[in-house]
């Protein structure tokens, strides 16, 4: 992942081929960061200002990438401790794919905006949108 968040910095022109690359290198750093601690973490972070460039600008050039960006910044803001922003991106990030159609994207976002709070509907919506998709049960548990 740091690896990848290095490389993906060095790209000045991707195009939709880029999106779920993004997206991969920057969920594994959001998991990384919520378990790092010490020195590692610094790595980490410097990682994730590279990539979170990078995103910014995919989901300008692409629009249909800008649920992905908006999960992503939300969550990296959830695993600084930083529950308002987080919230926010998250909820601009289900907006944006209720807008698109983006399915898949819009269960990741409901279920990252449902852990936020153990009674929120959006756990029944996301379940219903994986079984929807026929995900596999270990992806439509939320």
């Amino acid at each position: 992942a740091l690896g990848g968040a290095a490389a993906a910095a060095r790209i000045r022109h991707c195009g939709f081929w880029a999106h779920e690359g993004l997206a991969g290198i920057g969920e594994v750093l959001v998991l990384l960061r919520r378990q790092a601690a010490g020195p590692g973490q610094r790595a980490i972070e410097e990682a994730w200002s590279r990539i979170g460039v990078r995103l910014t600008a995919h989901g300008h050039s692409f629009p249909a990438g800008q649920a992905i960006v908006q999960r992503l910044q939300g969550e990296w803001a959830l695993a600084c401790g930083r529950e308002r922003e987080g919230r926010q991106c998250l909820q601009r990030a289900v907006r944006s794919a209720e807008q698109q159609g983006m399915r898949v994207e819009l269960a990741r976002s409901c279920q990252s905006l449902a852990g936020l709070d153990s009674a929120s509907p959006l756990h029944e919506r996301a379940r219903r949108l994986w079984l929807e998709m026929r995900a596999p049960a270990a992806v439509a548990a939320p």
